[in-house]
């Protein structure tokens, strides 16, 4: 099977050869589709309230809900840096409070997300829409946060050469809702870049995805529609 790691409209949904994990933004949610869920600092303009808190608690115990996020931090747009650094620490606590793993979305924020793992971070991060160099990825996996990328056609040379040194079990692959190329074509690029068989590719990012969201106590094989 696919995993597209990070998605925000679901289009496989019948096709059974491809999982799709829904990012939800606040509360807007599809019936029967696996889904993160966060506040992201595009549209959140002010600190989560007690009851956005209670809201993303009992959304954590519906059966498709894998983790938290997206949230994060961007320097070129949404709110405050001030505004997005509360409502990230909201959502680290969130995560820290039940075990389960975040999603994050960052824009020239890297020094300071991974000053927040340093301080706070307790359980399984990933940063999806990664495109930068060797050495970032490296610090972030260093202080345990992977990544989520999205290979393409005509990919600059820093970019490749970072997807073809990623350890294998330190990445998925994702679309983020950008179609000019689906999932299963990612996921042949990604294979021919690093020389592997592209059922391989497959069966490492199975394994991958049942450790990120191991907290959710079920396996690939075992997950239900």
């Amino acid at each position: 099977m696919y995993i597209d790691f990070h998605t925000h409209k679901p289009i496989f949904s019948s096709n059974s050869e491809v999982l799709e994990v829904i990012s939800m933004h606040k509360m807007v949610k599809y019936e029967n589709e696996y889904f993160t869920v966060g506040h992201h600092p595009w549209w959140t303009e002010a600190p989560l309230s007690e009851g956005d808190l209670q809201n993303l608690e009992a959304l954590l115990l519906d059966k498709f809900c894998l983790g938290i996020g997206e949230s994060g931090l961007d320097k070129l747009k949404g709110a405050s840096k001030e505004i997005q650094e509360e409502v990230f620490y909201q959502h680290i606590m969130l995560a820290n409070k039940h075990n389960v793993p975040l999603i994050i979305h960052c824009v020239r924020q890297y020094d300071q997300v991974i000053n927040f793992r340093k301080k706070y971070g307790k359980t399984p991060w990933v940063i999806h829409g990664f495109r930068r160099n060797t050495q970032l990825a490296k610090s972030l996996i260093d202080q345990g946060i992977i990544v989520s990328v999205s290979p393409f056609e005509n990919m600059n040379e820093s970019f490749v050469e970072m997807l073809k040194h990623l350890p294998s079990d330190t990445y998925f692959i994702e679309t983020d809702s950008e179609y000019s190329l689906n999932i299963m074509q990612r996921y042949q690029i990604m294979a021919d870049l690093k020389g592997i068989n592209l059922e391989d590719l497959k069966v490492q990012m199975m394994e991958n995805f049942n450790a990120f969201f191991a907290w959710k106590g079920v396996g690939f094989t075992k997950l239900a529609y």
